[in-house]
């Protein structure tokens, strides 16, 4: 299964190198260790994906892989402004799941959007059982190559718009806050 642009739909080769490098001595080696990572995971990623980052130019592994990241989104909705929240928002719930997990310092480096933007969403996705520190839950986007509308229904839970409450058969229900008291309506 293969999300837009090559982006592996298994996420294994990136899963694999989702290593916690927090203890890196500074902010640069974070990055520097984040970016070998990802070039790691591009190189032995889908010929596609691979052939594209060859011809990238001067861009690091990271730039390369979130411009790639931002592109799906776009093919996704193309009407989505790439300023709006539902744009940065959906480039979390993606990075997440496909290059650098469910760890709020990771997503912040990857993307450049804010601590607070991110560990919001984070808490949300965390809260609902979506993220988890195994990993972030992906099978439910997915009908064989197309991606479904509960991806949409995630980007709602990563806004706070929605909840996931699981009935006694363990169905998953989305339901929606009052917006005004942010309780369930």
């Amino acid at each position: 299964m293969t999300a837009p642009n090559g982006i592996p739909g298994d996420n294994a080769v990136f899963a694999q190198l989702a290593i916690d490098f927090d203890e890196a001595a500074s902010p640069r080696e974070d990055i520097a260790f984040l970016d070998g990572l990802l070039e790691a995971g591009v190189i032995c990623s889908d010929r596609s994906l691979k052939e594209r980052f060859l011809r990238r130019g001067n861009q690091t592994a990271s730039e390369f892989l979130f411009a790639d990241l931002k592109t799906s989104i776009r093919e996704l909705d193309p009407e989505m402004d790439p300023e709006s929240a539902d744009f940065r928002t959906a480039a979390i719930l993606l990075a997440a799941a496909y290059f650098v997990g469910p760890h709020v310092g990771r997503l912040v480096q990857f993307t450049g959007y804010s601590m607070k933007f991110v560990a919001d969403i984070a808490q949300r996705m965390r809260a609902c059982g979506l993220w988890s520190d195994e990993g972030v839950r992906i099978d439910h986007w997915w009908d064989g190559d197309r991606i479904t509308g509960t991806f949409w229904a995630d980007l709602l839970v990563a806004e706070g718009l929605v909840y996931v409450e699981r009935s006694k058969d363990g169905e998953e229900l989305y339901i929606p806050f009052d917006p005004k008291s942010k309780n369930p309506s």
